[in-house]
């Protein structure tokens, strides 16, 4: 009856006491910031904590991937041999599509040779790509890179403007055919806008 009390149901119970917390715990561990959990007299001897703006990488983080098919400018105003290779070849790939998904405007090229890999269509191609790499060059003044093209079209060879957005169209087609593991849909859209762009500056001096 009388003596110490037995475990169970009767015993009185003790809350143990918290172990303090190890210094390695307050960094990051599993991804998971554990400053937070320390005490306050701790966090009062260690001072203000840092800015948002400085924001300290932690040792199990690792940057980011760069995404696939991005363009910096810098890496866009100075291509490389081997870019500017694929880029004349996009170019020629994309006025043979052109002419053979429209013939319309083979009109105003009465004297080419159509055939695939001809002498003319690479020259256009080649035209195509140095009206492009203008504009991204001066991608900030579209306009005033490209205003003596606009001013040939419109007003001494005449082309038709709609032909325009149609090379536009072509040029991402053959983007699509031969580098589809580039072209994810955010450079799709960059693209679309920056040729959507060069297509109103092209029209523009059409009265």
């Amino acid at each position: 009856m009388g003596g110490e009390p037995q475990a169970g149901r009767g015993a009185p119970h003790k809350k143990a006491a918290r172990a303090p917390t190890a210094p390695e715990t307050l960094s990051c561990q599993d991804g998971v910031d554990r400053r937070r959990q320390e005490p306050r007299e701790a966090r009062l001897e260690r001072g203000p904590a840092p800015r948002r703006g400085h924001w300290r990488r932690c040792p199990h983080q690792v940057s980011p991937p760069r995404r696939a098919g991005t363009l910096s400018r810098g890496r866009a105003r100075g291509p490389g041999g081997s870019r500017t290779l694929v880029f004349l070849l996009l170019s020629a790939s994309s006025s043979r599509r052109m002419f053979a998904a429209h013939p319309t405007t083979k009109t105003y090229f009465p004297h080419f040779d159509l055939t695939p890999g001809s002498a003319d269509i690479k020259a256009h191609g080649k035209k195509v790509a140095a009206a492009i790499g203008e504009a991204v060059a001066h991608i900030d003044n579209i306009a005033g890179a490209l205003d003596k093209i606009s001013t040939l079209h419109a007003q001494k060879i005449r082309v038709d403007p709609v032909n325009f957005p149609l090379l536009s169209h072509c040029f991402l087609v053959s983007i699509a055919a031969h580098h589809q593991e580039v072209l994810q849909a955010s450079t799709l859209l960059s693209m679309d806008k920056f040729l959507g762009r060069v297509c109103a500056v092209l029209t523009s001096k059409y009265r």
